[in-house]
């Protein structure tokens, strides 16, 4: 067997164990065993079939619809980080005036108790999460909306299954870095600005937008399209996804692409090529300098200088 296919065979095993151990620590979750929930990767993740799918769902009791709209007001003296943990909703991160204000809303149908928002401090580390029963539910449609004051200067972190994590336009000067921790979920962000971007996903997208920080990241299927107005440090892996960078084309840096499949493009730029074999890719960018560093399985790597 030629050692690419052995390659392949290797990632599918593990993108089928990943998803069996995700399903395990929904199932063992679902039932009340935190402690080992809490041990994998998405330890604070629930499965998406928590919400949406029947499958775990015990025969207790009779499904009723609530709905939710509950705020937690905080005031940001002393909170350097903020942990946002959800499922499937979709968040939004925003600006605030004076106060860090935490806001679930939404719909969701359960057999047994209801949800609960819970905001709590240790330390210097604020902890936003939403708690679902134990078993029951059968259906959410949740969103998670957390604004934050100029007054906060520090670090948000989101983990999440499946939800879709937002940044506002005028949000990001607030924060120093930004972590997306998902499964599933995807990560928008419009004007980056200086925050420092850090994301993990299994098959979620990632579109960051006006970037001036720096970004680094992997995602297993996802296509990631990054857009920067000036270059810091860029180190991005994926496996079959796609990795599209946009960037000033007077930009100076060399360029490391490794890859076994996928290829390489550039558009409106002046690349170099120093060096190029099968699987890798030395090149310089007008006179070099900052780092650009790229890896993929089969995804390919394009560059457009605007």
């Amino acid at each position: 067997m030629k050692k690419s296919a052995i390659i392949i065979l290797i990632v599918s095993l593990i993108v089928f164990v990943t998803s069996l151990t995700a399903a395990i620590t929904l199932t063992v979750r679902t039932n009340g065993w935190d402690d080992l929930g809490n041990v994998s990767r998405f330890g604070q993740n629930i499965d998406n079939l928590v919400s949406r799918g029947s499958w775990i769902d015990l025969p207790i009791g009779s499904s009723v619809s609530h709905s939710i709209d509950k705020i937690h007001e905080i005031d940001p003296q002393g909170i350097s980080e903020i942990h946002i943990t959800g499922l499937s909703e979709s968040i939004l991160i925003s600006a605030a005036d004076n106060q860090i204000s935490a806001r679930l809303e939404g719909t969701y149908t359960t057999r047994t108790n209801k949800v609960e928002w819970e905001a709590k401090t240790s330390g210097s580390t604020l902890y936003l999460n939403v708690k679902y029963p134990r078993y029951g539910m059968r259906f959410s449609q949740m969103n998670i909306h957390v604004a934050i004051p100029s007054q906060f200067s520090g670090i948000v972190k989101v983990n999440t299954l499946s939800g879709t994590s937002r940044l506002d336009v005028d949000v990001t000067d607030r924060m120093t870095a930004y972590y997306h921790d998902s499964l599933s979920g995807s990560l928008r962000i419009e004007n980056g600005g200086e925050t420092d971007i850090i994301f993990s996903t299994l098959s979620g997208s990632v579109d960051i937008a006006g970037l001036n920080g720096k970004v680094s990241g992997e995602t297993m299927s996802g296509n990631v399209n990054i857009e920067l107005d000036n270059l810091h440090t860029f180190d991005v892996e994926t496996l079959s996804g796609d990795i599209t960078l946009t960037l000033p084309a007077a930009t100076d840096a060399d360029i490391n692409f490794s890859t076994l499949s996928g290829s390489f493009d550039s558009k409106n730029l002046t690349v170099e090529t120093i060096r190029q074999e099968r699987r890798l890719l030395l090149a310089k960018l007008n006179q070099g300098g900052q780092k650009i560093d790229a890896e993929t399985l089969s995804g390919d790597f394009t560059m457009i200088g605007r």
